[in-house]
């Protein structure tokens, strides 16, 4: 698309123009990035909604010309900025705001109004694929889960006369997104270019005079009763001077009027239908969400309309009766997608997506929060696809007061569960989204402040007693990232401005730190971003020479098909299996410093004056205590500087390699009320006999 400066837009009212909204670039630079521009005029091959599209996170200058002079309100409000009091001009500041722009203009008291629409794109020019490609996933995620725990017997698809346009909008978007896909578009032009067929038995009544085929059934109804005629000329077969008025003839026919076929015309008939409900309950809303949804249902239904007149169905009849264990339905190629995603289609109908605003808002489309969703359920599917573990998501759907509900939500926890076994020990997994970790003295939570990272892996193992048995890893959603460099920055070595895209987005990294120093007990915390899986010197950081502590980026790019592509999947699929192996595995650094360290801080430990000279900590600094038998031999210590340990075969004797020998400190305590005394040992040691003690003044026991 070509980049402009400037356009315009006509304020229409329902007395004609109320004027013309102008926008336009500030300054002469009309592209963000190569290839990404500011501002540009789709005409009629824009697919993101209205010709005229902006950017993401960019200001504008905006005029209204045509209008009265009397002062003029804008909205939304929030992305305009005026110079006056006038309102005609000012700055527009798209901000995160992702979809169709619906403005209201309203000049002075006489509330006349006039309306106009732009689209504004992401900064990522995939964006409509990606929020296409995630909505199918989690919407077929949600009907997946619906039928094998809740197997509905039967649902309906009226739409809600008391939902706002929001929560309809929403609704039929989750439809769309599956009518839509390419798989359900290609089953069925498989179908109408192959239908399902039967030869069936035909019985038709024909004038004898026509050709007849021969055989026993001819013989039978020449000669059987009923209504006859004579044989006025020609030869008539022997012995008979009458014929029937009429012959019955069976015949052998290729039909398409058959149960699968008509399945098929029933399902995009029931889908037409809702999607024409939907349009009618939309006429009588008027907020951008409406808007957009009246024109994307307009969309649906021409599609319907085309499929249901192909030629195919002028041949079938009315279903009559539900289908369920039909073969063909179930097992025939085109056909079985379909079956499939009726009820898939059936089931998300039923299922209330929590607040639908976050992904909705005012008829946008909000791509990066419809990813941090896709992130988590894309974490939970390779997890539960690694050997030994089984998830269960049963939990993300709950019930509620209007049927079931998708327990999805920004703000609102969920969880999912599941276990496994590795290298012997036994693996309990809790994956969270949106966790809050509250401030808490506890082991769970935070030291500081409260944090809530978008997803978090609780894995916690059972083995020998001291060993770490539970571990929190953190991922941040970061639809907006396009590579590991925006997130983490680069060295000053070697930056390369074409690499990073705009600045080096250090908030990130930063981010990665405060979770992994915040939340206790966390060894690893990694933003997940849509783009090509990095190097890994360049997108993983260990602390040390083992897996954990970490911090790094993993590329988490949707695909066509739902699910994330096979390079990114790997990639993170073989390195949440290495952190599970790592906290099974006995002997780790991290195990060992969390021990020293839960023993250290376990409880309150004595203090020395800051003037005492140690080597190491007091805690762990060894003193020997020594007893002292008598004055005589208190005198002998004082004189000598030495103090005797017994090094023979008597209880209480000590060798060579024994710890007591590293003693610092030499603690003297004895009879009669001898003040205890705490003397510094020095790094020697002499090996003396009995007889050498005595010459040495020792007094005898």
């Amino acid at each position: 698309m070509q980049a402009i400066h400037d356009a315009s837009i006509d304020l229409d009212s329902e007395h004609g123009s109320l004027g013309t909204l102008h926008i336009a670039c500030l300054g002469d630079d009309l592209e963000w990035n190569v290839g990404i521009p500011y501002l540009v005029d789709a005409g009629d091959e824009s697919e993101a909604g209205q010709p005229i599209q902006l950017l993401e996170e960019s200001e504008y200058r905006y005029w209204i010309d045509g209008a009265s002079d009397e002062p003029i309100s804008l909205q939304p409000s929030e992305i305009f900025s005026r110079d006056d009091d006038s309102g005609l001009r000012g700055r527009l500041k798209t901000g995160r705001f992702v979809g169709t722009v619906a403005v209201t203009a309203t000049v002075g008291a006489e509330e006349r109004s006039g309306t106009a629409a732009f689209e504004v794109r992401s900064r990522k020019l995939d964006y409509l694929s990606d929020f296409q490609w995630m909505l199918n996933r989690i919407a077929s995620e949600a009907t997946d889960l619906l039928l094998a725990h809740f197997a509905p017997a039967s649902v309906s698809l009226k739409p809600d006369g008391e939902e706002a346009g929001t929560a309809l909008y929403s609704r039929f978007a989750l439809l769309r997104s599956l009518l839509e896909s390419d798989e359900l578009d290609s089953a069925i032009h498989l179908i109408l270019n192959r239908p399902h067929s039967e030869y069936r038995s035909v019985t038709e009544y024909v004038h004898p005079s026509r050709g007849l085929r021969g055989g026993r059934h001819l013989a039978k109804a020449l000669t059987g009763p009923g209504p006859r005629q004579e044989i006025r000329s020609g030869v008539a077969p022997r012995g008979l001077t009458t014929l029937p008025v009429q012959v019955e003839q069976v015949r052998h026919a290729e039909i398409v009027d058959t149960v699968p076929n008509r399945f098929v015309r029933y399902a995009l008939g029931r889908w037409r239908d809702v999607a024409g409900g939907i349009a009618e309950r939309l006429e009588d809303l008027n907020d951008a969400a409406s808007l957009r949804g009246q024109d994307e249902a307009a969309v649906l239904i021409d599609y319907l309309d085309r499929l249901l007149a192909a030629p195919l169905f002028t041949e079938v009849g009315e279903l009559d009766q539900f289908p369920a264990g039909n073969q063909v339905l179930q097992r025939r190629e085109g056909y079985r997608d379909l079956f499939r995603a009726f009820f898939e289609i059936e089931a998300a109908a039923t299922i209330e997506w929590g607040d639908t605003d976050d992904v909705f808002p005012a008829g946008s489309k909000d791509v990066a929060t419809l990813y941090e969703y896709w992130v988590y359920l894309e974490l939970a599917r390779i997890i539960r696809e690694m050997p030994t573990f089984v998830m269960d998501q049963s939990t993300l759907i709950e019930p509620s007061a209007k049927g079931l509900t998708l327990n999805l939500r920004q703000g609102n926890q969920s969880v999912v569960r599941g276990h496994g076994s590795v290298n012997g020990r036994s693996i309990d997994l809790e994956l969270f989204y949106n966790k809050t970790f509250p401030r808490s003295k506890t082991e769970n939570g935070a030291w500081t402040r409260s944090v809530r990272p978008d997803c978090s892996l609780h894995i916690r193992s059972s083995g020998a007693l001291g060993a770490r048995d539970d571990v929190w890893l953190h991922f941040d959603a970061k639809y907006r990232v396009h590579n590991v460099y925006e997130a983490f920055g680069q060295d000053n070595e070697g930056d390369d401005p074409k690499v990073v895209r705009s600045h080096a987005l250090t908030d990130d990294l930063l981010k990665m730190h405060t979770y992994l120093d915040a939340i206790k007990r966390s060894a690893g915390s990694y933003v997940l971003y849509p783009g090509q899986v990095p190097d890994a010197s360049a997108s993983r950081f260990e602390r040390y020479h083992e897996i954990l502590p970490g911090i790094g980026a993993f590329a988490l790019r949707p695909t066509a098909a739902g699910t994330t592509s096979s390079d990114s999947e790997s990639v993170l699929h073989e390195f949440i299996g290495d952190v599970i192996r790592y906290v099974t595995t006995r002997g780790t650094g991290l195990e060992r410093a969390d021990y020293w360290t839960q023993r250290t801080y376990g409880a309150p430990v004595a203090t020395v004056p800051p003037t005492s000279s140690l080597a190491e900590p007091p805690a762990d600094t060894l003193v020997l205590i020594g007893f002292v038998k008598s004055p005589e031999h208190w005198e002998w210590i004082e004189q000598t500087g030495l103090y005797n340990l017994r090094a023979d075969d008597r209880p209480g004797s000590v060798d060579l390699s024994s710890r007591l020998l590293d003693a610092r400190f030499l603690l003297l305590h004895g009879r009669e009320g001898t003040p205890p005394r705490l003397i510094s040992l020095r790094d020697e040691i002499f090996i003396r006999t009995a007889d050498e003690l005595l010459e040495m003044g020792y007094p005898d026991p």
